[in-house]
């Protein structure tokens, strides 16, 4: 799992590392900046994400420092699925 901006690049390169590995990736891209293009969830780095064989899930969220909720949906919907 990788948790970023909505635009960030990190989470794209642990994606595809994972994925090559043959892991299942989870890529948590957050609200950190005010970013509104009606269809970044389709296109551009979202869509390299899928591409590559990740599991992209944008969250709302704003920056902030800790554990976060997305982090604890992200792994239990992991663990729901038997990962």
């Amino acid at each position: 799992m990788s948790i970023g901006g909505i635009q960030s690049n990190h989470t794209r390169q642990v994606t595809g590392v994972a994925c090559k590995l043959g892991l299942k990736a989870v890529t948590v891209q957050e609200g950190w900046v005010d970013y509104n293009d009606m269809v970044y969830d389709k296109v551009g780095n979202i869509q390299l994400t899928r591409i590559m064989g990740g599991d992209p899930r944008i969250d709302p969220a704003g920056f902030a420092l800790g554990i976060r909720e997305s982090r604890n949906r992200a792994l239990d919907s992991g663990e729901q699925e038997g990962r």
